[in-house]
């Protein structure tokens, strides 16, 4: 066991015993996470570090165009996953993925080369590329239950945040379409609750947990994901949540910053800090996130984290 020190969310000096490092998993961090997300891409490895796994990034990677084009002559658009896959495939049987859109795209593109022998032979021909066969794409949800297990999380868990109440809020892309992605029950997903109470999480579950947030709309019809963003946000306070959490940097960019322009309209609606997965996650292993993590929430959690004992700056 490697030993260590961090400051604590109470101010606290605590003792962290990462356990010694024995599986390198390659990863994809995505475009988001290297600027706009870092909290989600910081707070991933080093949890995962203390956890026994290290996210290894891909030596070459490619934007994931962040859509799957549905024109089924459209291969152009499958051009930069595909070659994302290709450099995976070089580096192991496994790619895991953080950011729900990247993993949405790429889990569907790899599937769609493994399915269409035709479209393949295009793709690949193009790309002066040998097919070695499909890889394992995995969201980080999947890997934390299937490389690391929710039981093992659960024991190494350092600090009880049995006093917050977290919504799990999965979004679309995660879930749908259901054949083609196999993540979980798109009706009644399980795998964020379970991975939220391994942490110790008092666990909301609430309607809109897999409706979608308004997505690219945000860049045209504010109103439309305001809307959404409302609903979604007073379902889960109406069943008890005092936060809640997502592994989409878009869904948590639109549940975050909408929030001032419905609170300007709706004079009775509470504002609801929104965390990454991980940084709860971060929270509950005792491993300190940094200012500039926390610097891109636009609801600021640090007030809510302080008022319920974990969080106290300096």
């Amino acid at each position: 066991m490697e030993e260590g020190t961090t400051t604590g969310y109470c101010g606290q000096v605590q003792e962290i015993k990462r356990i010694k490092i024995m599986k390198q998993i390659p990863y994809f961090p995505g475009c988001t996470l290297t600027n706009k997300a870092t909290g989600l891409n910081d707070t991933a490895i080093e949890c995962t570090k203390a956890l026994g796994v290290e996210l290894k990034e891909l030596e070459n990677w490619y934007c994931c165009q962040a859509n799957f084009s549905t024109v089924t002559d459209n291969l152009m658009n499958h051009l930069a996953p595909v070659r994302t896959i290709v450099s995976a495939k070089k580096e192991g049987d496994v790619l895991a993925v953080l950011c729900s859109t990247c993993y949405y795209v790429l889990k569907r593109v790899n599937r769609l080369m493994e399915a269409d022998g035709e479209k393949r032979k295009v793709v690949f021909d193009f790309l002066e590329e040998d097919y070695n066969g499909p890889i394992r794409i995995v969201h980080f949800l999947e890997m934390m239950r299937d490389e690391v297990g929710f039981d093992k999380l659960k024991k190494e868990v350092k600090v009880s945040l049995e006093n917050l109440s977290v919504a799990p809020y999965y979004g679309c892309q995660l879930l749908r379409p259901t054949k083609e992605l196999e993540f979980d029950d798109p009706f009644a997903p399980t795998i964020f609750d379970e991975f939220l109470e391994a942490l110790g999480c008092n666990v909301i579950d609430h309607p809109f947990k897999a409706e979608c947030c308004g997505s690219y709309l945000v860049t045209s019809e504010n109103n439309a994901v305001e809307d959404c963003v409302e609903r979604i946000l007073k379902y889960a306070a109406m069943n008890g949540a005092q936060t809640i959490t997502t592994s989409c940097p878009l869904c948590n960019f639109n549940l975050d910053w909408s929030q001032k322009a419905i609170s300007e309209k709706n004079g009775e609606f509470k504002k609801m800090p929104v965390f990454y997965l991980t940084e709860l996650m971060a929270l509950a292993l005792g491993i300190e996130v940094r200012e500039n993590n926390w610097n891109e929430h636009v609801i600021d959690p640090r007030p809510f984290l302080e008022n319920k004992g974990y969080f106290k700056e300096g």
